[in-house]
């Protein structure tokens, strides 16, 4: 079960929270703290122990004009999220552009312990218990389901100014606590550094806090070569992309080499775009980035990853009852949660009629008929015909009611049931 006490879940008494890295790039630590990292290169966004790590790359880009944020109160030349990286137990995943820079916009792959997967053709890639890469259900990007019940959600964006693919990530009911978007502790004013030592109160000169951030903190979750999860072309590496002394401080402009202008966009059409979005902060820095960038995509893309955080659904399937003879028949149960919050899909009110929805459950891979609908609890039930002596995969998807705007679709690992 979830208790939520002062907006902190515990799941198998454990603290779980949520948190983000947006646009260019806006972190929300697991704790809620809003701030802006600017590095240039190849860093631990979040880390929890020896199986679970993500990583993340940052590019510089052209703005219109240096931006500031008001918690570090430093103003900063920018970059955004192009690749990112993750280990999953056992596996390593990297999701990163491929091929002409002009085609990246359709060419972000994943690859799986260094091979290409097709997650548009496969739909889902199963990585053992409790470990999942699917595409996401809005737009384009993936979902990642973690063996330590972290939840990330990868949505893509492209920025036609520059040609570039960027990435919004979403890092949902996790217990890791380290890394850029690790937790902040009481009297301290960034995370701990990847030693575990602190940096402390947040100095009153601003000169202080440049150097603490952009330069001790920074290189403190630099990744290196030894500990890099991404796949790189022959001839490069994580030094590739690393850039020492960005973002550059009292920086009056910010041109990147070789990069065209950009035109920004007034603050009222940009609060226009950002509009839909529900939280404050995440508003603020959307309206910031479209007038800093001059790219009405932020906007989309900040959108899509608000619609994947509040209706993404998790989906599970169990058997009732553990072990089965040969000749017995087995009742299988899916239940549909929210990603977010971890509570069951349940019909609402103005919906009662329509339901919350239906589970189609596949046996072996083939569907077993008409899909079930959800109960008030969020649950469907489908029972095998007599089953003999052998191993069955049992997978369940959820199909929201077609008036259901507040749900996603999402499937659940194949279930591996043996009969003896």
């Amino acid at each position: 079960g979830r208790i939520v006490i002062d907006e902190l879940l515990l799941t198998n008494d454990r603290a779980v929270y949520d948190a983000a890295d947006n646009g260019d790039p806006h972190i929300k630590t697991v704790n809620g703290t809003n701030y802006d990292f600017h590095g240039a290169g190849e860093y631990t966004l979040l880390r929890d122990g020896n199986d679970f790590e993500i990583q993340v790359r940052q590019t510089p880009v052209t703005t219109a004009m240096p931006l500031t944020n008001s918690y570090t109160g430093l103003n900063s030349c920018v970059g955004v999220n192009t690749a990112l990286a993750a280990k999953l137990g056992s596996h390593r995943i990297s999701y990163q552009p491929d091929g002409p820079v002009q085609e990246q916009d359709t060419r972000m792959r994943l690859r799986v312990d260094g091979e290409l997967k097709d997650i548009n053709a496969l739909g889902f890639i199963n990585l053992g218990p409790g470990a999942l890469v699917s595409k996401i259900a809005v737009g384009n990007g993936i979902q990642v389901d973690f063996p330590n019940g972290t939840t990330m959600m990868v949505t893509q964006g492209w920025w036609n100014t520059h040609s570039i693919a960027y990435l919004n990530i979403s890092v949902l009911n996790t217990p890791a606590t380290e890394g850029i978007a690790g937790i902040i502790e009481p009297g301290q004013w960034l995370p701990a550094l990847a030693d575990g030592t602190y940096l402390g109160a947040k100095p009153a000169n601003l000169s202080d806090r440049y150097q603490q951030l952009n330069v001790k903190f920074s290189s403190s979750w630099r990744i290196s070569a030894a500990s890099s999860l991404f796949d790189y072309a022959p001839g490069t590496s994580t030094a590739t992309f690393t850039i020492n002394g960005w973002p550059i401080e009292n920086a009056d402009s910010c041109k990147v080499p070789k990069s065209k202008p950009v035109i920004p966009i007034r603050k009222e059409i940009a609060q226009r775009y950002c509009r839909g979005i529900n939280d404050n902060e995440t508003r603020n820095s959307c309206v910031v980035d479209v007038m800093a960038t001059g790219e009405i995509g932020f906007a989309k893309t900040y959108l899509q990853a608000q619609r994947l955080e509040q209706a993404g659904t998790k989906t599970e399937v169990f058997p009732e009852r553990k072990t089965s003879k040969e000749g017995s028949i087995v009742t299988f149960v899916a239940v549909v949660k929210r990603s977010l919050t971890g509570l069951p899909v349940t019909p609402e009110k103005r919906m009662l009629r329509a339901g919350a929805g239906s589970i189609q459950f596949y046996f072996n891979g083939e569907r077993t008929g008409e899909p079930v609908p959800l109960d008030t609890f969020g649950r469907a039930r489908w029972t095998s015909p007599k089953l003999k002596s052998g191993e069955y995969t049992v997978q369940a998807t959820y199909i929201p009611a077609k008036a259901d705007m507040n749900n996603l679709p999402s499937s659940s690992l194949p279930l591996l049931y043996q009969v003896r």
